[in-house]
């Protein structure tokens, strides 16, 4: 029988991996950013035919924003000490200078 979780005797796969918590706070929470940023971000990255995810770090100090465009994927991270809607910002323009899905460049609609 296999020990539980509980049980001194089970041993993750994992170790101690993630078990040590960061020194930042567990108050980063998605509503910190604007609506109007957050549209912005979805729209852009989707009329590219991109995807994205938004989530938190294991250990809830920091943003987790998961991008995707083609076969590429890529996850970013925003601490708490820096300025989310300038990261947001920072992505939007990125996935601006990308092709639309309809192959067209940016500047062509």
């Amino acid at each position: 029988m296999k020990p539980s979780k509980k049980s001194d005797e089970y041993k993750s796969v994992f170790g101690n991996r993630g078990t040590n918590r960061s020194s930042y706070p567990s108050s980063v929470d998605w509503c910190e950013a604007t609506p109007q940023a957050l549209s912005k971000l979805i729209s852009t990255v989707t009329s590219r035919g991109g995807a994205v995810r938004f989530g938190y770090t294991r250990d809830g100090g920091a943003y987790a924003l998961g991008l995707y465009y083609g076969s590429d994927n890529q996850t970013a991270y925003c601490r708490p000490t820096e300025n989310l809607q300038d990261f947001l910002e920072e992505w939007v323009a990125f996935y601006e200078n990308l092709p639309m899905s309809n192959g067209k460049s940016p500047d062509q609609g």
